[in-house]
This record gives C-alpha cells, sequence and structure tokens, in this order.
C-alpha cells in the first residue's frame, strides 16, 4: 500500500512541477529583433551598398522578456570589418523611459572572438510596436547620436578587424519581472520567508497540485 501512496505522491510532484515551469514560460512576452549595423563597402565588393548590408532574416530573431539569452548570428559573403559609425539590435518592445526594463547587450563575437560592452545604452529607437510606436533600442555604437557619451562597445576601436560570422547576444528582462526579482533577492538576503509568497502561478500550481492528490487519493 505505502508503495502505491510513494508512487502517486511522485506523480503528483512531478505534474505539478511542469505546470509551475509551464506556466512560468507562458507568462513571458515573446517579441521581435532584428540586428543591423554600418559596415566598411570595400572597393572589390560585389554588391553596392554603401556600407548598408541587407542582412535579410539571419539578422531577426524572437525573444521573451524573462531576461532569457538571445544569440542573432549573421554569416556574411564576404569578409568586411565595422565602418565604426553604428551597430545596435532593434526590438519592438515598447519604450517607456520611466519604467526601463533591465535590458542588456551582453556581448559581440567576431568570427568567435568575443568583445563585451563597457556600459548600456537604450532609446526609442527601435521597430514598431504593436501600437505603431518605435520600440526599445539595444544600442552597440552610434556615433550619429550627441547623447549617447559613452558608447556600450566603441567600434571605432575594432574597425580595422575583419570577419565573416557576427554574433550578438543580448537579455531583456520587464520591469515589473527585475522589480520583483530584485525585491525577492532583498527579502531573501535578510532572511524573510518568502516561501509563503504568492502570485498568480503559485496559485494556479496550487490548486493544480489539490486537484491531483484528489484524484491520487480518492
Amino acid at each position: 500500500m505505502f508503495k502505491k501512496m510513494f508512487k502517486k505522491i511522485a506523480v503528483v510532484a512531478c505534474v505539478a512541477s511542469l505546470a509551475v515551469g509551464t506556466i512560468a514560460v507562458a507568462n513571458a512576452g515573446s517579441y521581435n529583433a532584428e540586428f543591423g549595423a554600418f559596415f566598411n563597402d570595400p572597393s572589390e565588393a560585389t554588391d553596392d551598398d554603401g556600407g548598408w548590408l541587407n542582412l535579410g532574416d539571419a539578422a531577426k530573431t524572437t525573444f521573451t522578456d524573462d531576461g532569457s539569452v538571445a544569440t542573432i548570428t549573421v554569416e556574411l559573403a564576404e569578409e568586411r570589418s565595422f565602418e565604426g559609425s553604428y551597430a545596435a539590435i532593434l526590438t519592438d518592445y515598447p519604450f517607456d523611459e520611466e519604467d526601463l526594463p533591465d535590458a542588456k547587450l551582453i556581448s559581440i563575437k567576431l568570427d568567435g572572438k568575443e568583445y563585451k560592452p563597457t556600459t548600456q545604452y537604450l532609446n526609442q529607437e527601435g521597430l514598431n510596436d504593436k501600437d505603431g510606436n518605435a520600440g526599445l533600442r539595444i544600442n552597440i555604437c552610434n556615433h550619429w547620436n550627441s547623447d549617447i557619451t559613452e558608447q556600450p562597445l566603441d567600434l571605432e576601436d575594432i574597425k580595422d578587424v575583419k570577419f565573416k560570422k557576427v554574433e550578438v547576444s543580448f537579455s531583456l528582462k520587464s520591469a515589473d519581472a527585475a522589480a520583483e526579482s530584485s525585491s525577492s533577492s532583498a527579502e531573501s538576503s535578510t532572511g524573510t520567508d518568502t516561501a509563503t509568497k504568492t502570485g498568480d502561478s503559485t496559485m494556479v500550481a496550487v490548486l493544480a497540485v489539490v486537484a491531483l492528490l484528489s484524484l491520487a487519493f480518492p
């Protein structure tokens, strides 16, 4: 009898953990991002783009606002370098200057060599969001924007580096999620019992567990 009971409890626990994980993922919003940059335009180039390469769908991706790292990988048809003035990640994440998300440029890899930013700069020059407003831009470098006093990654310093593969990694956590995470960390560090706190996801999971228990032990 105890073996059967243990098996039922194990099944309930497993299903409950899956339910919590599924709910957490479902609560994260999905958004679009696109990498763009001004490249050098060598005289032997096979196209006439003036440095604005059409990177196509390879430069686009989707991401979630739960802080997960997203990476855009672009393989160039021929070896290039950055001209030095501009590169950015454009997103359709709604921009709110008074409630900015925890958005970060994590790194750029050029043919596998990693370059990390020294600072971050966000502004409203991204893709149009669902309301038709310019969304959030995670700047990599923009010497044409006089408001940027310190470039996140100054491409002038690496404009002699030639490459054919670009990997750009970034993350974004919504302002609400970032605040909740910060609050939970602070409470945990002061010894506060955070286990008693319940949000919508937790309550749904608890109800699911109760229902499963009722089925397991009629």
